[in-house]
C-alpha cells in the first residue's frame, strides 16, 4: 500500500475522529433533534417517508471509508444500492430508528460492541488457527475501531492495520487473480493472523473457499461477516475475476441442485444472488434455508430486511411514555448469565458503558440523548445504539434493544 493512500486515508480518519470528538454537547442535541422528528415524519406522505429514510440511513460506503479505506484501491463497498424496500422494511412504524437512519446492521454492530447482541454460527466447526492466532467464527466478526493514543504520522498505518498483513493480503489478491485459489487462501490465512479482525480480509477468505467448492467452510467463514454488515458488491468481486466467475458459480448452483437438502449451499447461493443484485431468487435461496436451519439468525434477518420474512417480525409501537433524563444520571449495574455491565449517565450527555464476561472486557463513551422513552447512545467510533428503556422505579430500569428478538426480557439495570 503506497505513502499517499495511507496519508489519504490516516487524513480522513482524523477528519472523521476529529469531527466525532468537537464537542459532546453538540452531538447530543443532534441526536435529540433527530429524534424530535419523529412526530413530523409521521405526518408525511408514503414517498416523501421513503425520500427521508434514504436520506438519513446509514451510510455503509462512509463506514467502509472509516474503517476499511486501506483497502481502497480495489473494495468499492457493499450491497445496499440495490436492495429496493429494503432500507424502509424493519423500522417503517419505528420513527426513532428511522430518524437516526439506524439498519438492523448497524443496530447489530452496536449490540456486539455492547455485549447484548446473541449470535450462532450454525456452520462453525472449529477455529482457524495460524501462526499462534486464533480466529474464532462462533462469534461475529467485528470490533470496536481503537482511538488511536497519538496523531498518526503519514508513515504509519490505521489502528488494527499491519504492514505484514497488507503484504500478505497484497499476495493473496495477485494470487487469486492468477486461478491460483489454494495458495490466495494460504496467503490471506497468513494476513489475517495479524489482522484478524479485518471484515473484508475474511469475506476473501470465504470467495478463495468458494472458488475451491468447499462450501461448508464458506458458509462458516461468511456467516459471522454478514451478521454485522452487507457484502460486498458486484463490482467489487467481479473485479477479481478475469472471466472466470460464471463456471466457478455453475459449479455452487450444482451443488445446491445435487444437494437440496445442505444449507450451507443454499445459504452461500443467496450470498452470491445478493451480491448481484438477484434479491428474489436470493430470498428463496434464504427460506431454503430456514427450512434446513430454523435457527439460522442471520438468514432470517436477511429476509426480514428484504420484507420477505415468512415470519415477519413487527417494529416496536411508538411509546407515549416520557421519562426525565435526570433520573437516568448516575452509574447502574447489570447482570445477565457469566456477563456483568456498568453504565455511567452524567447531565452533561456523556456515557460511559463497561461489558465484561470472563476475562473479556471492552468499554464504549460517547454521547447520549433521550426521546420519550428511546435512549439514543452514539460512541465516539461512530454508529448508533438505540434502547427502549422503563421510567427508573425502586432505584431500577429496563433497558431493551431495539429489535432484540421477543424472547429477550432485556437487561434490568440497577443503581450502584
Amino acid at each position: 500500500m503506497g505513502g499517499a493512500k495511507v496519508g489519504d486515508y490516516l487524513g480522513r480518519r482524523n477528519d472523521n475522529i476529529g469531527d466525532r470528538k468537537a464537542n459532546i454537547a453538540d452531538r447530543s442535541q443532534n441526536l435529540g433533534d433527530r429524534m424530535d422528528k419523529r412526530q413530523e415524519y409521521r405526518n408525511q406522505r408514503q414517498d416523501q417517508r421513503q425520500d427521508y429514510l434514504s436520506d438519513r440511513r446509514e451510510d455503509w460506503q462512509n463506514w467502509h471509508d472509516d474503517y476499511h479505506g486501506h483497502h481502497n484501491n480495489w473494495y468499492h463497498g457493499g450491497w445496499c444500492d440495490h436492495w429496493g424496500g429494503y432500507w424502509q422494511h424493519m423500522w417503517s412504524e419505528h420513527t426513532a430508528a428511522m430518524v437516526i437512519g439506524t439498519t438492523m446492521w448497524g443496530l447489530n454492530r452496536m449490540s456486539y460492541w455492547f455485549g447484548t447482541g446473541y449470535y450462532e454460527n450454525p456452520y462453525y466447526a472449529e477455529p482457524l488457527i495460524v501462526e499462534g492466532t486464533t480466529i474464532n467464527y462462533a462469534e461475529p466478526i467485528t470490533a470496536i475501531p481503537p482511538e488511536s493514543a497519538s496523531t498518526p504520522t503519514k508513515e504509519s498505518l490505521p489502528p488494527g492495520v499491519t504492514q505484514d498483513g497488507m503484504k500478505y493480503f497484497d499476495a493473496a489478491l495477485g494470487l487469486f487473480y492468477e486461478g491460483k485459489y489454494k495458495e490466495a487462501l494460504e496467503s490471506c490465512n497468513k494476513a489475517l493472523a495479524s489482522m484478524p479482525k479485518d471484515a473484508v480480509m475474511h469475506e476473501f477468505r470465504a470467495l478463495c473457499l468458494f472458488s475451491m467448492g468447499n462450501y461448508k467452510e464458506c458458509a462458516a467463514t461468511l456467516h459471522p461477516v454478514l451478521a454485522v454488515g452487507p457484502g460486498w458488491d458486484w463490482t467489487t468481486m467481479s473485479s477479481l475475476y478475469p472471466g472466470t466467475y460464471t463456471p466457478l458459480f455453475r459449479n455452487l448452483e450444482k451443488y445446491v441442485g445435487d444437494n437440496p437438502k445442505s444449507p450451507e449451499g443454499h445459504f452461500v447461493l443467496a450470498y452470491h444472488y445478493l451480491t448481484q443484485g438477484h434479491t428474489d431468487v436470493a430470498a428463496t435461496e434464504l427460506q431454503q434455508v430456514l427450512k434446513l436451519q430454523p435457527g439460522d439468525t442471520v438468514a432470517q434477518q436477511l429476509l426480514q430486511m428484504l420484507g420477505k420474512s415468512p415470519t415477519p417480525t413487527d417494529p416496536p409501537a411508538e411509546s407515549d411514555i416520557k421519562i426525565d433524563v435526570a433520573t437516568l444520571v448516575g452509574t447502574w449495574t447489570a447482570s445477565q448469565g457469566k456477563a456483568n455491565f456498568e453504565l455511567s449517565i452524567d447531565k452533561d450527555k456523556n456515557f460511559t458503558w463497561t461489558y465484561t464476561e470472563g476475562k473479556k472486557k471492552q468499554s464504549v463513551k460517547g454521547a447520549y440523548a433521550l426521546n420519550g422513552n428511546v435512549l439514543a447512545m452514539e460512541p465516539d467510533q461512530g454508529g448508533v445504539m438505540l434502547a427502549e428503556i422503563t421510567e427508573p422505579r425502586g432505584g431500577s430500569f429496563i433497558f431493551r434493544t431495539v429489535g432484540a428478538p421477543k424472547s429477550d426480557k432485556g437487561l434490568t439495570f440497577k443503581s450502584k
